[in-house]
């Protein structure tokens, strides 16, 4: 009986002490990264659970997460609408680690949050406070529950925000209609709403006094006026989409305009006031109508899309 010795291969790594050596050059080798650019890694993931994970490599990325993390969101896909990162588990952990991590942060300036079921208004009011400084653009896409939250009323406290998605809300302003809330908004997107009033609508554009884009789908109007009028003016909107609406008459004053898309809506009148000589898209899909009125220059437009 022969017995044979295997010889062992210089490059394995089959021995602890080289396992460890081997660990510890990767942690020199990641520690040697600024801390800008761990930021930029901690929010290209983005997603609130693995960035988590993420930060607990070590001292710098844990710094990193706190001063230099510009990006958080819930959805495992940027492409996905409703998927929930976290199959399984409960809604009270997500919060809390969406609490958590934005407590931590400093400069935190996209959040992207929707979910199937609704957080706690405590937990909201937290985080938009904690933004407030910093935050430029925000998807909300929650019903919130336990308590009643003004989404749109706290967000225009927000300094320095951008571009803003709310679903499932109500846009009551506490002050005066015609005042100035939203200074630097430049998009503004709406979708089921809750209790929406025709001049709720017209005061809440008043108040963007700089919105570029804006869209509503999805949401019953009501009015004080029994012919449903809506009346909608602007001297910097360029681009509004109206999709899934009902109402008796609308009227449009924006001289920028140079989107117009209306979806799925019944207007028994929709006229489009001053000028329209800067109208470059037209998108009529499923819109049913008696008068369609978009000025006395329409045969003189450059339209690059017209569908119906």
């Amino acid at each position: 009986m022969y017995l044979h010795a295997k010889k062992k291969n210089p490059n394995s790594h089959s021995d602890p002490i080289t396992h460890v050596r081997s660990h510890r050059h990767w942690v020199r080798g990641i520690e040697r990264f600024p801390v800008e650019v761990i930021g930029n890694i901690l929010s290209q993931i983005g997603n609130v659970k693995d960035v988590v994970r993420a930060s607990w490599t070590c001292r710098r990325w844990r710094m990193a997460l706190r001063h230099h993390l510009h990006t958080l969101h819930t959805l495992k896909q940027r492409e996905s609408y409703f998927l929930p990162a976290y199959e399984g588990s409960r809604t009270q952990e997500l919060e809390f680690l969406l609490t958590d991590t934005i407590l931590q942060t400093i400069h935190l300036q996209n959040l992207d949050i929707r979910h199937w079921t609704g957080f706690s208004a405590t937990a909201v009011i937290t985080w938009l406070l904690r933004t407030a400084d910093s935050l430029r653009h925000l998807i909300y896409e929650v019903p919130t529950t336990t308590l009643y939250v003004n989404m749109l009323d706290r967000c225009a406290r927000m300094r320095c925000l951008e571009s803003l998605r709310l679903q499932y809300t109500d846009i009551r302003l506490t002050t005066h209609p015609t005042a100035p809330r939203f200074i630097c908004l430049l998009s503004l997107t709406l979708s089921e709403l809750v209790d929406v009033t025709t001049l709720q609508l017209q005061s809440l554009v008043l108040a963007c006094v700089q919105l570029e884009s804006f869209s509503l789908t999805r949401t019953h109007v009501t009015s004080t006026d029994p012919h449903w009028t809506l009346n909608l003016t602007s001297s910097s909107l360029k681009s509004l989409d109206l999709g899934n609406m009902s109402l008796d008459s609308a009227l449009l004053e924006a001289k920028l305009l140079e989107t117009l898309r209306l979806d799925y809506s019944n207007f028994k009148k929709f006229k489009l006031v001053k000028k329209v000589a800067g109208l470059n898209c037209l998108r009529i899909d499923h819109v049913r109508t008696d008068n369609l009125d978009l000025g006395n220059d329409i045969d003189c437009l450059d339209l690059e899309e017209i569908a119906v």
